[in-house]
């Protein structure tokens, strides 16, 4: 009986430690969405990383971890229609149009995705066999796929956010940055940014912007326009994520592992959002960008060649190495191709003359043809097990 009550006081003291942080940092909390086919139990008191697994049976010997995802995105949040439509979306394809809060016009957070545990002594594992499907909210199942835990709105970023980001910086000082493509709903992104974490293994803190894409092939052009009006907003929230590695440097050293970098990566009509921002923090932060900033990955990059060659001939000095990896048979790069009447970054061919910065690797045979990071979500070392562990040698070193 003694044993029962303590732990029910153990846990009414938990829960009333989350109602407080949920009044002094989230002004929207959605509280542990656990996945009613979860067969272990994930405590309130959840960290980054740490292992949960029920009692071992001949049966079952599976485990899982966490990783928990910053975002920042520029969408308006969803309306209560749009929601009954969509369950669990929060944000539209909109973007903020009124500055309604001391985050001005943008909106951060956090998630934790819960994962199968991976066996690190096998390349292709029975987790990962199922895993291969699109990855979207309403098909997830925790036991092949990654599955949302909470949700939760920070009510001031730089006062909330960014010392959150920075305590998660204590183990592994290094970030990805992940900017998701066109045809993607602020979710797909989500999922999209932690199974790539997940694929090459980063140890790191993972970050995503979210430039407001409608998840809708019909819609190519006003994604077009939207990522581009969505790059003054990026260059500012990675102008805060190196101030936040700034700060961990300061609170953890000499205890510094990682390198102190952010890893930079995008997907399609993404490229295009973020060389933009690039351009921004080159010419208005240049001594920082050049100590923060690491290497940079394009997938399918949805970029007119020309204008990327000119502005990397300044975004070059803040960042590592540059690796593209294109395909002309996506096809979304068609549209591009049809739209635009002009070279696209994406469709060009391995080590390409015309592409002065950077290395190109055409996704064709010796890729088996694999397109990467498509607009379906299907990210899996096991579709194309080359490209990720190019990229994880890219950019863990």
């Amino acid at each position: 009986m003694w044993t029962t009550v303590n732990y029910l006081k153990q846990f009414i003291e938990t829960y009333e430690k989350i109602t407080v942080q949920k009044i002094r940092k989230y002004k929207r909390w959605n509280g542990y969405k656990i996945h009613p086919d979860v067969p272990w139990y994930a405590p309130p008191n959840i960290s980054t990383n740490i292992i949960y697994t029920k009692p071992p049976t001949k049966t079952n010997k599976q485990k899982c971890y966490l990783r928990e995802i910053y975002y920042c995105t520029n969408r308006s949040p969803s309306s209560k229609e749009e929601e009954e439509i969509v369950e669990h979306l929060y944000y539209s394809n909109k973007r903020i149009v009124s500055k309604s809060s001391v985050n001005g016009f943008l909106n951060f957070g956090k998630i934790q995705i819960i994962f199968p545990g991976r066996k690190h002594t096998d390349i292709i594992t029975n987790w990962q066999e199922n895993r291969i499907l699109e990855i979207t909210e309403l098909n997830v199942d925790i036991r092949a796929t990654p599955a949302k835990l909470y949700f939760g709105e920070y009510i001031n970023f730089k006062m909330n956010g960014m010392p959150d980001i920075k305590t998660s910086l204590r183990h592994y000082t290094s970030i990805l940055l992940y900017v998701p493509g066109t045809n993607s709903s602020f979710w797909d992104g989500v999922l999209a940014a932690s199974t790539f974490a997940d694929d090459i293994e980063f140890k790191g803190t993972v970050c995503i912007y979210s430039w407001p894409s409608y998840n809708d092939k019909t819609k190519y052009n006003a994604d077009v326009s939207a990522a581009h009006s969505s790059s003054m907003q990026l260059a500012s929230y990675i102008s805060n994520l190196m101030t936040t590695i700034e700060m961990a440097k300061q609170a953890y050293m000499p205890m510094i592992n990682g390198d102190c970098k952010i890893q930079l990566c995008c997907h399609s009509l993404g490229a295009s959002c973020l060389l933009d921002a690039l351009l921004i923090v080159a010419m208005g932060d240049t001594q920082r960008a050049k100590l923060y900033l690491g290497n940079l990955v394009f997938l399918l990059p949805d970029i007119d060649l020309e204008h990327y060659n000119q502005k990397m001939n300044l975004i070059r000095n803040i960042v590592g190495r540059v690796a593209i990896y294109s395909q002309r048979d996506d096809e979304f790069m068609k549209v591009s191709v049809e739209t635009h009447q002009h070279v696209r970054l994406g469709t060009c061919p391995t080590g390409s003359v015309n592409v002065l910065h950077g290395d190109v690797y055409y996704c064709g045979k010796y890729y088996d043809n694999y397109i990467p990071g498509t607009s379906s979500g299907k990210f899996s070392k096991l579709c194309n097990d080359r490209i990720w562990n190019e990229i994880k040698m890219l950019l863990l070193g």
